[in-house]
């Protein structure tokens, strides 16, 4: 899977727009030339500090900090993609949010899903978001091999549990997490081992195999008999 990652993004720009064919949207790979857009990196900064309850790592936003996340942490790792939702007839133009992949395992064909991120709700309306992750995965299964996806997402993000089920992701593991405040970050951790006790939160992981039926299975309510390693981890 690493194999296949590298080739992609050893040139991002050779990747024409997936088209999604719905809203008059498409999905494009970020690339370098993105990181020194100073207006997108505005608004990338802008969307995650509006979200920053859906992660489990929590700090001030600064325009320096996502530039740099995006270089070193996106672009800078081998096993990571970032689409930006486009408008299909100006894909070099404004970007309405991003999704993508990662913690790709070096020799199983499966993926995570990462930084899936509404950012203009009035250009990406209700049922947006269902389709162009959709058209993604597609991607991902045609052009990659892959043939299990995955995610993780904390239990009381409601719209996230709505909208993995509606695409036909299960849930497979569950486990608790603990509320660090450090400085001027906050980190959900998985509890200690002599931690007995009630969670602040909870962490679930989701699957989803090709050709997996939507619709079936419950995100928010299956129960696993015992935890799973997760493929997106919160901070250890």
């Amino acid at each position: 899977m690493l194999a296949a990652l590298a080739e992609v993004k050893r040139d991002p720009s050779a990747l024409a727009p997936l088209e999604v064919g719905a809203y008059g949207l498409a999905l494009r790979l970020l690339t370098p030339h993105d990181v020194t857009d100073g207006a997108l990196i505005e608004r990338l900064g802008a969307w995650r500090a509006a979200s920053m309850a859906n992660y489990p790592t929590q700090f001030p936003v600064t325009a320096e900090g996502t530039a740099r996340w995006l270089r070193e942490h996106v672009l800078g790792d081998a096993d990571r993609l970032m689409f930006l939702i486009v408008d299909a007839d100006d894909p070099y133009g404004v970007a309405y949010g991003h999704m993508g992949f990662d913690h790709a395992h070096p020799s199983e064909p499966v993926l995570g899903l990462s930084n899936v991120l509404k950012g203009d709700r009035e250009r990406l309306p209700r049922g947006a978001m269902e389709v162009v992750e959709e058209r993604m995965i597609a991607w991902a299964h045609e052009a990659l091999g892959v043939v299990q996806i995955t995610a993780e997402i904390f239990e009381d993000n409601r719209p996230s549990c709505a909208l993995h089920e509606r695409l036909g992701f299960v849930q497979t593991g569950r486990r608790g997490l603990r509320r660090h405040v450090e400085g001027d970050r906050t980190v959900y951790r998985p509890l200690a081992e002599d931690d007995e006790a009630e969670p602040d939160r909870w962490w679930i992981r989701v699957v989803r195999a090709e050709r997996s039926p939507r619709g079936r299975g419950s995100v928010a309510s299956t129960r696993p008999e015992g935890e799973t390693r997760s493929a997106e981890r919160p901070p250890a």
